[in-house]
Protein backbone atom coordinates (compact mmCIF):
# COMPACT_ATOMS: atom_id res chain seq x y z
CA UNK A 1 0.00 0.00 0.00
CA UNK A 2 1.00 3.83 -0.82
CA UNK A 3 2.98 5.49 2.27
CA UNK A 4 3.36 9.06 3.45
CA UNK A 5 5.49 11.01 0.51
CA UNK A 6 4.26 8.74 -1.84
CA UNK A 7 3.48 10.17 -4.98
CA UNK A 8 1.01 8.46 -7.79
CA UNK A 9 -0.30 9.07 -11.42
CA UNK A 10 -3.14 7.88 -12.86
CA UNK A 11 -5.58 6.80 -16.25
CA UNK A 12 -8.67 5.75 -17.44
CA UNK A 13 -7.67 2.43 -17.99
CA UNK A 14 -10.83 1.93 -20.20
CA UNK A 15 -8.72 1.12 -23.24
CA UNK A 16 -6.29 -1.40 -21.37
CA UNK A 17 -10.04 -3.46 -20.46
CA UNK A 18 -11.05 -3.10 -24.22
CA UNK A 19 -7.55 -4.45 -25.21
CA UNK A 20 -7.58 -7.31 -22.84
CA UNK A 21 -11.48 -8.63 -23.75
CA UNK A 22 -10.14 -8.71 -27.52
CA UNK A 23 -7.90 -11.45 -26.65
CA UNK A 24 -10.40 -13.57 -25.94
CA UNK A 25 -12.33 -13.14 -29.20
CA UNK A 26 -12.08 -15.69 -31.98
CA UNK A 27 -11.20 -12.93 -34.64
CA UNK A 28 -8.02 -11.85 -33.23
CA UNK A 29 -6.68 -8.84 -31.66
CA UNK A 30 -7.16 -5.72 -33.70
CA UNK A 31 -7.45 -3.10 -31.10
CA UNK A 32 -4.63 -1.40 -29.34
CA UNK A 33 -4.77 1.01 -26.57
CA UNK A 34 -5.43 4.30 -27.07
CA UNK A 35 -6.43 7.60 -25.28
CA UNK A 36 -8.57 9.80 -27.63
CA UNK A 37 -7.82 13.46 -25.54
CA UNK A 38 -10.00 15.23 -28.32
CA UNK A 39 -11.83 17.92 -27.21
CA UNK A 40 -15.29 16.01 -27.68
CA UNK A 41 -13.96 13.78 -25.45
CA UNK A 42 -11.19 15.08 -23.33
CA UNK A 43 -9.45 12.65 -21.26
CA UNK A 44 -8.14 12.32 -17.68
CA UNK A 45 -4.82 12.54 -16.11
CA UNK A 46 -4.69 12.19 -12.32
CA UNK A 47 -1.46 13.32 -10.10
CA UNK A 48 -1.59 12.14 -6.30
CA UNK A 49 0.49 13.42 -3.64
CA UNK A 50 -0.22 11.47 0.02
CA UNK A 51 1.21 13.90 3.51
CA UNK A 52 0.14 10.68 5.57
CA UNK A 53 -0.70 6.77 4.80
CA UNK A 54 -4.47 8.22 5.43
CA UNK A 55 -4.84 11.34 3.51
CA UNK A 56 -4.42 12.44 -0.12
CA UNK A 57 -4.13 15.59 -2.16
CA UNK A 58 -4.90 15.31 -5.83
CA UNK A 59 -4.83 17.27 -8.89
CA UNK A 60 -7.12 15.83 -12.70
CA UNK A 61 -6.04 17.81 -15.43
CA UNK A 62 -8.84 17.52 -18.09
CA UNK A 63 -7.43 17.41 -21.80
CA UNK A 64 -8.45 17.33 -25.31
CA UNK A 65 -7.43 18.87 -28.52
CA UNK A 66 -8.56 19.23 -31.95
CA UNK A 67 -7.80 20.18 -34.88
CA UNK A 68 -9.22 18.68 -38.45
CA UNK A 69 -8.73 20.21 -42.20
CA UNK A 70 -10.93 19.06 -44.92
CA UNK A 71 -9.93 20.00 -48.41
CA UNK A 72 -12.37 19.55 -51.16
CA UNK A 73 -11.72 20.82 -55.25
CA UNK A 74 -13.54 23.88 -55.35
CA UNK A 75 -16.18 24.12 -58.18
CA UNK A 76 -15.05 27.43 -59.94
CA UNK A 77 -11.65 26.11 -60.69
CA UNK A 78 -10.67 22.42 -59.66
CA UNK A 79 -7.00 23.18 -59.60
CA UNK A 80 -7.60 25.14 -56.23
CA UNK A 81 -9.43 23.74 -53.52
CA UNK A 82 -11.93 24.88 -50.61
CA UNK A 83 -10.65 24.36 -47.04
CA UNK A 84 -13.00 23.87 -43.89
CA UNK A 85 -11.46 23.81 -40.69
CA UNK A 86 -12.15 23.34 -36.88
CA UNK A 87 -10.59 23.95 -33.78
CA UNK A 88 -11.28 23.10 -30.43
CA UNK A 89 -9.64 23.15 -26.69
CA UNK A 90 -11.07 21.64 -23.81
CA UNK A 91 -9.04 22.36 -21.04
CA UNK A 92 -9.37 21.77 -16.73
CA UNK A 93 -7.49 21.70 -13.55
CA UNK A 94 -9.58 20.14 -10.69
CA UNK A 95 -8.05 20.02 -7.14
CA UNK A 96 -9.20 17.38 -4.28
CA UNK A 97 -8.77 15.98 -0.89
CA UNK A 98 -9.03 12.38 -0.28
CA UNK A 99 -9.61 10.87 3.36
CA UNK A 100 -8.94 6.90 2.75
CA UNK A 101 -10.20 3.75 4.68
CA UNK A 102 -8.80 0.63 4.84
CA UNK A 103 -11.82 -2.10 4.29
CA UNK A 104 -10.16 -5.55 3.37
CA UNK A 105 -6.94 -6.87 2.31
CA UNK A 106 -6.10 -4.92 -0.78
CA UNK A 107 -9.30 -2.89 -0.98
CA UNK A 108 -9.35 0.52 -0.19
CA UNK A 109 -12.35 3.28 0.50
CA UNK A 110 -11.92 6.96 0.23
CA UNK A 111 -14.22 9.47 0.56
CA UNK A 112 -13.50 13.79 0.23
CA UNK A 113 -14.14 17.08 -1.75
CA UNK A 114 -12.93 18.54 -4.71
CA UNK A 115 -13.18 22.43 -6.74
CA UNK A 116 -11.89 23.66 -9.35
CA UNK A 117 -12.30 25.46 -13.41
CA UNK A 118 -12.29 24.23 -16.77
CA UNK A 119 -12.88 25.53 -20.28
CA UNK A 120 -15.66 23.29 -22.53
CA UNK A 121 -15.92 24.49 -26.43
CA UNK A 122 -18.58 25.13 -27.80
CA UNK A 123 -20.63 22.02 -29.52
CA UNK A 124 -24.08 21.74 -31.20
CA UNK A 125 -24.45 18.62 -33.35
CA UNK A 126 -21.77 17.28 -34.93
CA UNK A 127 -20.09 20.92 -34.73
CA UNK A 128 -17.42 21.55 -31.84
CA UNK A 129 -15.19 24.28 -31.61
CA UNK A 130 -14.19 27.08 -34.12
CA UNK A 131 -14.96 26.78 -37.69
CA UNK A 132 -13.11 28.65 -40.72
CA UNK A 133 -14.32 28.12 -44.30
CA UNK A 134 -11.95 29.51 -47.15
CA UNK A 135 -13.41 29.57 -50.96
CA UNK A 136 -9.91 29.67 -52.73
CA UNK A 137 -11.49 31.23 -55.61
CA UNK A 138 -14.14 33.25 -53.93
CA UNK A 139 -13.43 35.21 -51.15
CA UNK A 140 -16.97 36.48 -49.93
CA UNK A 141 -17.94 32.99 -49.38
CA UNK A 142 -15.27 32.70 -46.73
CA UNK A 143 -16.85 32.70 -43.29
CA UNK A 144 -15.43 32.45 -39.72
CA UNK A 145 -17.98 31.36 -36.88
CA UNK A 146 -16.70 31.11 -33.24
CA UNK A 147 -17.00 32.08 -29.65
CA UNK A 148 -19.28 30.05 -27.51
CA UNK A 149 -16.94 28.30 -25.10
CA UNK A 150 -18.05 27.17 -21.69
CA UNK A 151 -16.35 28.83 -18.16
CA UNK A 152 -17.22 26.64 -15.17
CA UNK A 153 -16.11 26.51 -11.78
CA UNK A 154 -16.64 22.94 -10.01
CA UNK A 155 -16.86 22.30 -6.15
CA UNK A 156 -18.17 18.77 -4.77
CA UNK A 157 -17.95 15.65 -3.04
CA UNK A 158 -17.00 11.83 -4.07
CA UNK A 159 -16.27 8.57 -2.29
CA UNK A 160 -14.98 5.55 -3.99
CA UNK A 161 -13.03 2.50 -3.84
CA UNK A 162 -9.15 1.15 -4.67
CA UNK A 163 -8.13 -2.33 -5.48
CA UNK A 164 -4.41 -3.09 -5.54
CA UNK A 165 -3.91 -6.09 -7.95
CA UNK A 166 -0.24 -5.53 -7.76
CA UNK A 167 1.74 -3.75 -5.71
CA UNK A 168 1.45 0.01 -5.77
CA UNK A 169 -0.78 -0.50 -8.56
CA UNK A 170 -4.47 0.42 -8.22
CA UNK A 171 -7.75 0.04 -10.18
CA UNK A 172 -9.86 2.89 -8.40
CA UNK A 173 -13.62 3.72 -9.30
CA UNK A 174 -15.65 6.87 -7.79
CA UNK A 175 -19.24 8.52 -8.06
CA UNK A 176 -19.66 12.02 -6.78
CA UNK A 177 -22.04 14.98 -7.06
CA UNK A 178 -20.83 18.53 -8.14
CA UNK A 179 -22.09 21.93 -8.18
CA UNK A 180 -21.57 23.48 -11.27
CA UNK A 181 -21.36 27.35 -12.02
CA UNK A 182 -20.87 28.27 -15.77
CA UNK A 183 -20.94 31.63 -18.19
CA UNK A 184 -20.95 31.01 -21.80
CA UNK A 185 -19.71 33.96 -24.08
CA UNK A 186 -21.93 34.83 -27.28
CA UNK A 187 -20.95 32.61 -30.55
CA UNK A 188 -20.65 34.77 -33.94
CA UNK A 189 -20.12 34.42 -37.72
CA UNK A 190 -18.58 36.54 -39.96
CA UNK A 191 -18.84 35.89 -43.75
CA UNK A 192 -16.79 37.78 -46.46
CA UNK A 193 -16.89 41.74 -45.30
CA UNK A 194 -20.23 41.24 -43.92
CA UNK A 195 -20.96 42.56 -40.43
CA UNK A 196 -20.68 40.11 -37.92
CA UNK A 197 -24.09 37.98 -37.11
CA UNK A 198 -25.01 36.15 -33.75
CA UNK A 199 -25.37 32.68 -33.75
CA UNK A 200 -25.74 32.29 -29.75
CA UNK A 201 -26.14 34.73 -27.52
CA UNK A 202 -24.87 32.54 -24.54
CA UNK A 203 -26.08 32.83 -20.76
CA UNK A 204 -24.93 31.75 -17.22
CA UNK A 205 -26.46 29.09 -14.67
CA UNK A 206 -25.84 27.01 -11.94
CA UNK A 207 -26.65 22.99 -11.58
CA UNK A 208 -26.37 20.33 -9.23
CA UNK A 209 -25.56 16.86 -10.47
CA UNK A 210 -24.17 13.40 -10.30
CA UNK A 211 -20.91 12.56 -10.99
CA UNK A 212 -20.48 8.61 -12.49
CA UNK A 213 -18.70 7.98 -15.56
CA UNK A 214 -18.63 3.59 -14.79
CA UNK A 215 -15.24 4.03 -15.83
CA UNK A 216 -12.13 2.73 -13.69
CA UNK A 217 -8.63 4.57 -13.91
CA UNK A 218 -5.21 2.86 -12.77
CA UNK A 219 -2.83 4.31 -10.64
CA UNK A 220 1.08 3.47 -10.11
CA UNK A 221 2.48 5.10 -6.47
CA UNK A 222 6.25 5.30 -6.36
Amino acid sequence: MPQAGDWGVGIDATPFFQYFGNLLSQNGNPYVPGFAFTAQYPGSLYVKYKPSSKTTLRMIINLGVSYDVDRTPNNSNPAEYNEYKTTALALGAIFGFEKNLSIVGRVNAFYGFQGGVQKIPFTSGTVTGKIEFTNKVNATQNYIEEGGNQLQFVAGGFGGLEFFFLPRVALAGEVGIDLNAYYQDKRESTTGSAAAEIVDYGGFGVNLKPVASGNLSIFIYF
